[in-house]
């Protein structure tokens, strides 16, 4: 309800009186001061009786300054021209004239004020919108908030399970890893006990079968360690991740060391076979010697019958130590890097001697003894060299291969060795990793 202008209440206090309530500003209680002044002006129009003056609070705001009185208007030689339904021109004075003024004036601002507050809503009705907008908009952040909530939490589960699901795949590479690379150090052991042993006592069957063994298991530990290394890029725990990077570098030692020992082997097969060859050759040597020494023995008594006898197993020595030439030869294109030069030479020698003790027989056979003596001279002479050089062959010429194998394998077994000791560092981790260290 509007309040009415009190005697002795200025104007600014009038209007100041107009709010409900003070500081409402931006509660459900404001309201304008148009939608108040409205109501003001219907409650007026309502307890005044015509022709009653209207009160100030009847006036608008906004045509009345605050503090000021309204002026009375200065009569003029013509006076103002009243409404012919109220008044007559004749019968009126000058300050009836400027009551009228007035009393049009206030009903002018009152009919304007009411046109405002005939479009203004009602107050009760603004107050409810309002308060119904803001629940609304409150309902709507909260929505808003709860999806955000439902998106943040589904989206941080969803990555949670991807890292999850990401771990336990890199644990399960990094598990067939560990597999393989243990399954692969039984093959190593086997490896390490023939490369131990003397290279004489080895089977060259033996030896083609670890080779085999190596071909299969050097493509899975060559996966193992791409595994590994994926492993390590993906990881990120560091326990996790440096056994991964423990187990690249294991399986990556393990490819080292299984390269090398199948070089290893393969130049111990070719050394094998060489020194079986050597040895084949010096038994030809043996069995030449023996019959060259008949031969000889044969001539000391020069019978027609024992000459012929001397002259075949001369023959068939010289067919036996060229065949140990051979050999020897065969045994170089095995493995090049042996040294029989010796022994060839020694053979040559040999076969350069029944050379000389076959022409003698020959002589024998005509009669020509100083011929025969010429001869059995050279012989005697080849001999006597082929038995200085014999003193520096080794008793076993096998012992060749050996020497030659012993010499490149070096080379072979210090990268074995480097990866060794990589491996044995790597391994240790990963046995406390695993926990089986003892």
């Amino acid at each position: 309800m509007a309040k009415k202008f009190q005697k002795n209440q200025t104007l600014a206090e009038h209007i100041a009186s107009l709010h409900i309530k003070k500081n409402t500003a931006s509660t459900s209680n404001e309201l304008s001061l148009s939608v108040l002044d409205a109501l003001s002006s219907r409650a007026s129009d309502k307890q005044t009786p015509s022709g009653a003056t209207q009160p100030l609070g009847g006036v608008s705001l906004f045509t009345l300054g605050v503090g000021r009185k309204n002026s009375i208007p200065t009569p003029l030689n013509k006076p103002a021209l009243p409404s012919s339904a109220n008044i007559s021109s004749t019968d009126k004075t000058g300050a009836d004239i400027a009551g009228m003024a007035l009393d049009i004036s206030h009903n002018a601002a009152a009919q304007a004020a009411r046109n405002v507050a005939e479009n203004l809503p009602d107050p009760e009705k603004e107050i409810a919108r309002r308060k119904k907008r803001r629940r609304v908009r409150r309902a709507l952040a909260t929505c808003f908030g709860i999806a955000a909530c439902v998106v943040f939490i589904g989206g941080f589960g969803l990555f949670v399970n991807n890292e999850y699901t990401t771990h336990q795949r890199y644990v399960s590479q990094l598990n067939n890893s560990l597999d393989v690379l243990m399954a692969s150090d039984e093959l190593i052991v086997d490896c390490e006990q023939i490369i131990g042993t003397n290279l004489l006592d080895d089977k060259t069957d033996k030896l083609q079968g670890l080779i085999g063994q190596i071909d299969m298991i050097v493509p899975e530990v060559k996966e193992a360690s791409q595994e590994a290394a994926e492993v390590v890029e993906g990881m990120r725990e560091s326990t996790d991740r440096e056994a991964a990077r423990q187990s690249l570098l294991a399986a990556d030692a393990r490819v080292v060391m299984f390269t090398e020992a199948e070089n290893i082997l393969s130049l111990r097969i070719q050394a094998l076979e060489c020194a079986n060859t050597i040895s084949r050759a010096w038994a030809d040597v043996l069995k030449a010697d023996s019959l060259a020494k008949e031969a000889a023995q044969l001539v000391s008594d020069t019978t027609v019958e024992n000459t012929q006898d001397s002259q075949q197993k001369t023959e068939d020595a010289i067919a036996v130590f060229s065949h140990a030439q051979e050999l020897l030869y065969e045994a170089t294109s095995i493995y090049d890097s042996v040294d029989v030069s010796a022994l060839i030479a020694y053979v040559d020698k040999r076969i350069e001697a029944m050379g000389y003790a076959l022409n003698s027989d020959n002589a024998i056979y005509v009669q020509d003894k100083i011929t025969a003596e010429t001869y059995n001279d050279y012989y005697n002479a080849a001999e006597q060299e082929a038995v200085e050089m014999a003193k520096s062959l080794p008793k076993d010429v096998a012992t060749l291969a050996v020497e030659a194998y012993e010499a490149d394998v070096v080379k072979f077994v210090e990268s074995y060795t480097q990866a060794r000791s990589e491996a044995a560092t790597a391994d240790a981790f990963l046995r406390d990793y695993v926990g089986t260290a003892s």
